[in-house]
Protein backbone atom coordinates (compact mmCIF):
# COMPACT_ATOMS: atom_id res chain seq x y z
CA UNK A 1 0.00 0.00 0.00
CA UNK A 2 1.27 3.48 -1.27
CA UNK A 3 0.95 6.66 1.60
CA UNK A 4 -0.97 8.73 -0.38
CA UNK A 5 -3.12 8.99 -3.48
CA UNK A 6 -3.40 12.29 -5.31
CA UNK A 7 -6.63 12.86 -7.49
CA UNK A 8 -7.18 14.72 -9.98
CA UNK A 9 -9.91 14.86 -11.87
CA UNK A 10 -9.94 16.86 -15.14
CA UNK A 11 -12.20 19.06 -17.53
CA UNK A 12 -10.82 21.18 -20.14
CA UNK A 13 -7.88 22.45 -18.12
CA UNK A 14 -5.29 23.08 -20.96
CA UNK A 15 -4.72 26.28 -19.41
CA UNK A 16 -3.99 25.31 -16.62
CA UNK A 17 -2.80 21.70 -16.02
CA UNK A 18 0.12 21.73 -17.00
CA UNK A 19 0.99 23.91 -13.84
CA UNK A 20 -0.49 21.20 -12.07
CA UNK A 21 1.32 18.84 -13.08
CA UNK A 22 4.73 20.45 -12.36
CA UNK A 23 3.99 21.13 -8.91
CA UNK A 24 4.02 17.74 -8.60
CA UNK A 25 6.83 16.63 -10.43
CA UNK A 26 9.45 18.52 -8.93
CA UNK A 27 8.58 17.56 -5.56
CA UNK A 28 11.57 15.49 -3.77
CA UNK A 29 10.45 12.88 -2.38
CA UNK A 30 10.40 8.52 -3.28
CA UNK A 31 7.66 8.04 -6.20
CA UNK A 32 7.17 4.92 -4.82
CA UNK A 33 5.43 6.46 -1.62
CA UNK A 34 2.83 8.10 -3.26
CA UNK A 35 0.30 7.77 -6.49
CA UNK A 36 -1.24 10.30 -8.91
CA UNK A 37 -4.48 9.39 -10.12
CA UNK A 38 -6.06 11.63 -13.62
CA UNK A 39 -9.60 10.97 -13.99
CA UNK A 40 -10.58 12.32 -17.73
CA UNK A 41 -13.86 13.67 -17.31
CA UNK A 42 -15.02 13.91 -20.77
CA UNK A 43 -12.02 16.43 -21.24
CA UNK A 44 -11.06 18.11 -24.22
CA UNK A 45 -8.06 16.26 -26.33
CA UNK A 46 -6.04 19.41 -25.78
CA UNK A 47 -5.47 18.82 -21.98
CA UNK A 48 -5.51 14.90 -22.57
CA UNK A 49 -2.28 15.11 -24.53
CA UNK A 50 -0.77 17.67 -22.13
CA UNK A 51 -1.48 14.66 -19.57
CA UNK A 52 -0.13 11.83 -21.37
CA UNK A 53 3.08 14.10 -22.42
CA UNK A 54 3.73 15.08 -18.51
CA UNK A 55 2.98 11.49 -17.05
CA UNK A 56 4.47 9.79 -19.49
CA UNK A 57 7.84 9.32 -17.69
CA UNK A 58 6.09 8.39 -14.26
CA UNK A 59 5.09 5.11 -13.18
CA UNK A 60 3.03 6.18 -10.34
CA UNK A 61 1.16 8.65 -12.55
CA UNK A 62 -1.67 6.80 -13.84
CA UNK A 63 -4.71 8.08 -16.65
CA UNK A 64 -8.30 7.14 -16.70
CA UNK A 65 -11.44 8.17 -18.27
CA UNK A 66 -14.61 8.28 -16.50
CA UNK A 67 -17.54 6.62 -18.43
CA UNK A 68 -20.22 8.72 -17.18
CA UNK A 69 -20.76 13.01 -17.71
CA UNK A 70 -22.24 14.21 -15.03
CA UNK A 71 -22.58 17.78 -13.70
CA UNK A 72 -19.01 18.34 -11.48
CA UNK A 73 -16.33 16.22 -10.80
CA UNK A 74 -18.25 13.86 -8.40
CA UNK A 75 -18.11 10.89 -10.61
CA UNK A 76 -14.52 11.57 -11.67
CA UNK A 77 -13.86 11.73 -8.23
CA UNK A 78 -15.03 8.47 -6.70
CA UNK A 79 -13.69 7.07 -9.98
CA UNK A 80 -10.48 8.16 -8.01
CA UNK A 81 -11.30 6.81 -4.38
CA UNK A 82 -12.47 3.43 -5.90
CA UNK A 83 -8.83 3.08 -7.76
CA UNK A 84 -6.62 4.38 -5.52
CA UNK A 85 -4.30 2.62 -3.18
CA UNK A 86 -2.86 5.08 -0.60
CA UNK A 87 -3.42 4.94 3.09
CA UNK A 88 -4.72 8.52 2.84
CA UNK A 89 -6.11 10.62 0.33
CA UNK A 90 -5.81 13.99 -1.37
CA UNK A 91 -8.33 15.86 -3.67
CA UNK A 92 -6.16 18.10 -5.87
CA UNK A 93 -8.15 20.51 -8.36
CA UNK A 94 -6.41 21.02 -12.12
CA UNK A 95 -5.98 24.39 -11.60
CA UNK A 96 -4.60 24.34 -8.21
CA UNK A 97 -0.82 23.04 -6.59
CA UNK A 98 0.78 21.98 -4.42
CA UNK A 99 3.57 23.59 -2.39
CA UNK A 100 7.17 23.66 -3.08
CA UNK A 101 8.53 20.41 -1.08
CA UNK A 102 4.57 20.63 0.70
CA UNK A 103 4.53 16.65 -0.61
CA UNK A 104 7.87 15.68 1.55
CA UNK A 105 6.18 17.43 4.32
CA UNK A 106 2.58 15.89 3.61
CA UNK A 107 3.96 12.02 3.73
CA UNK A 108 5.93 12.68 6.74
CA UNK A 109 2.42 13.70 8.61
CA UNK A 110 0.90 10.42 6.89
CA UNK A 111 4.09 8.38 8.92
CA UNK A 112 2.55 9.68 12.55
CA UNK A 113 -0.98 10.00 12.06
CA UNK A 114 -4.27 8.28 12.74
CA UNK A 115 -6.78 10.73 12.14
CA UNK A 116 -9.84 10.34 9.65
CA UNK A 117 -9.17 13.67 8.03
CA UNK A 118 -5.74 15.88 8.61
CA UNK A 119 -6.51 19.36 7.72
CA UNK A 120 -3.94 22.08 6.65
CA UNK A 121 -3.89 25.16 5.04
CA UNK A 122 -3.47 27.04 1.93
CA UNK A 123 -2.91 30.30 -0.08
CA UNK A 124 -4.69 31.69 -2.49
CA UNK A 125 -3.61 32.62 -5.76
CA UNK A 126 -6.57 35.92 -6.87
CA UNK A 127 -6.58 36.38 -10.36
CA UNK A 128 -9.82 38.33 -10.09
CA UNK A 129 -9.17 40.15 -7.14
CA UNK A 130 -12.72 38.68 -5.28
CA UNK A 131 -11.62 36.63 -2.68
CA UNK A 132 -12.11 38.55 1.00
CA UNK A 133 -9.38 35.71 2.42
CA UNK A 134 -6.08 34.58 1.41
CA UNK A 135 -5.58 31.91 3.62
CA UNK A 136 -7.87 29.22 4.92
CA UNK A 137 -9.86 30.70 8.12
CA UNK A 138 -11.91 27.65 9.25
CA UNK A 139 -8.75 25.42 10.85
CA UNK A 140 -9.40 26.45 14.63
CA UNK A 141 -12.99 25.92 14.70
CA UNK A 142 -12.47 22.36 13.24
CA UNK A 143 -10.81 21.77 16.92
CA UNK A 144 -13.78 22.71 18.72
CA UNK A 145 -16.67 19.77 19.91
CA UNK A 146 -18.84 17.59 16.69
CA UNK A 147 -21.85 19.41 17.32
CA UNK A 148 -19.95 23.01 17.54
CA UNK A 149 -18.30 22.26 14.39
CA UNK A 150 -21.35 21.02 12.48
CA UNK A 151 -23.77 24.20 13.67
CA UNK A 152 -20.89 26.49 11.79
CA UNK A 153 -20.84 24.41 8.66
CA UNK A 154 -24.09 24.77 8.79
CA UNK A 155 -23.56 28.84 9.20
CA UNK A 156 -21.11 28.58 6.25
CA UNK A 157 -18.31 29.43 8.90
CA UNK A 158 -16.44 26.13 7.45
CA UNK A 159 -14.73 26.33 3.90
CA UNK A 160 -17.26 23.24 2.13
CA UNK A 161 -14.18 22.39 0.13
CA UNK A 162 -12.37 19.03 0.22
CA UNK A 163 -9.30 20.47 -1.22
CA UNK A 164 -6.48 21.14 1.33
CA UNK A 165 -7.39 18.26 3.63
CA UNK A 166 -6.16 14.40 3.80
CA UNK A 167 -8.76 11.94 4.45
CA UNK A 168 -8.18 8.12 5.46
CA UNK A 169 -9.16 5.93 2.32
CA UNK A 170 -10.13 3.40 5.24
CA UNK A 171 -12.68 5.67 7.14
CA UNK A 172 -14.34 6.87 3.92
CA UNK A 173 -15.16 3.95 2.52
CA UNK A 174 -15.95 2.51 6.37
CA UNK A 175 -18.12 5.09 6.56
CA UNK A 176 -19.47 4.67 3.15
CA UNK A 177 -18.92 8.37 1.82
CA UNK A 178 -19.34 9.54 -2.00
CA UNK A 179 -19.68 11.89 -3.92
CA UNK A 180 -23.25 13.14 -5.71
CA UNK A 181 -23.34 14.22 -8.78
CA UNK A 182 -23.93 17.80 -9.43
CA UNK A 183 -22.16 21.19 -8.94
CA UNK A 184 -20.72 21.87 -5.55
CA UNK A 185 -20.56 17.85 -4.28
CA UNK A 186 -17.35 18.31 -2.37
CA UNK A 187 -20.17 20.21 0.99
CA UNK A 188 -22.10 17.20 1.38
CA UNK A 189 -19.41 15.05 0.93
CA UNK A 190 -16.84 16.69 3.90
CA UNK A 191 -19.96 18.05 5.89
CA UNK A 192 -20.86 14.03 6.49
CA UNK A 193 -16.94 13.60 6.42
CA UNK A 194 -16.85 15.53 9.33
CA UNK A 195 -20.36 13.85 11.24
CA UNK A 196 -18.49 10.34 10.78
CA UNK A 197 -14.97 11.48 11.61
CA UNK A 198 -13.62 10.40 15.41
CA UNK A 199 -10.77 12.50 15.01
CA UNK A 200 -10.23 15.38 12.69
CA UNK A 201 -6.21 17.14 12.73
CA UNK A 202 -5.30 20.76 11.89
CA UNK A 203 -1.95 21.92 10.69
CA UNK A 204 -1.61 25.68 10.00
CA UNK A 205 1.31 25.05 7.70
CA UNK A 206 0.22 25.63 3.84
CA UNK A 207 0.81 23.15 1.57
CA UNK A 208 -1.52 23.26 -1.12
CA UNK A 209 -1.74 26.44 -3.57
CA UNK A 210 -5.47 27.68 -4.56
CA UNK A 211 -5.87 29.35 -8.16
CA UNK A 212 -8.87 31.78 -8.18
CA UNK A 213 -9.79 31.69 -11.86
CA UNK A 214 -12.11 33.02 -14.25
CA UNK A 215 -14.72 30.13 -15.23
CA UNK A 216 -14.05 27.86 -11.88
CA UNK A 217 -16.78 26.39 -10.93
CA UNK A 218 -17.12 29.25 -7.81
CA UNK A 219 -16.68 31.90 -10.20
CA UNK A 220 -19.16 30.58 -12.84
CA UNK A 221 -23.28 32.04 -12.28
CA UNK A 222 -26.14 30.23 -13.59
CA UNK A 223 -29.26 29.13 -12.31
CA UNK A 224 -27.94 25.83 -12.30
CA UNK A 225 -25.21 26.88 -10.03
CA UNK A 226 -27.21 28.35 -7.84
CA UNK A 227 -29.36 25.74 -7.40
CA UNK A 228 -27.05 23.24 -7.03
CA UNK A 229 -25.27 25.13 -4.17
CA UNK A 230 -28.12 25.92 -2.16
CA UNK A 231 -29.47 22.30 -2.30
CA UNK A 232 -25.91 21.27 -1.17
CA UNK A 233 -26.44 22.89 2.07
CA UNK A 234 -30.38 21.77 2.33
CA UNK A 235 -28.94 18.12 1.71
CA UNK A 236 -26.75 18.08 4.61
CA UNK A 237 -29.67 19.55 7.32
CA UNK A 238 -31.51 17.13 5.82
CA UNK A 239 -28.75 14.42 6.18
CA UNK A 240 -28.36 15.73 9.71
CA UNK A 241 -32.45 15.65 10.25
CA UNK A 242 -32.87 11.86 9.01
CA UNK A 243 -29.31 10.92 11.61
CA UNK A 244 -31.08 12.82 14.65
CA UNK A 245 -34.66 12.93 14.05
CA UNK A 246 -36.33 14.50 17.19
CA UNK A 247 -32.94 15.76 18.29
CA UNK A 248 -32.78 18.04 15.36
CA UNK A 249 -33.68 21.40 17.34
CA UNK A 250 -30.22 20.77 18.75
CA UNK A 251 -28.03 21.95 15.47
CA UNK A 252 -30.75 25.22 14.35
CA UNK A 253 -28.64 27.63 13.91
Amino acid sequence: MKKLSIIIPYKDSDKNIDRTLKSLKFQKVNYNDYEVLLIDDFSNKKTTQIVKKYIAPFKNFKLYKSKKNTDGPGHARNIGINLSKGKYILFLDSDDCLKNDSLKKILKIIETTKSDIYAFNFKVEDKMNNMKRSKRHDLKLLKLKKTEILKKYLETSIVPQVISNLFSKKFIIKSKIKFTNGYFEDILFFFKSIFYAKTINTNESIFYIKHNIRNSIVNSLSEKHIHHHFKAYSDCFNFLKNKYKKKTKYFYV
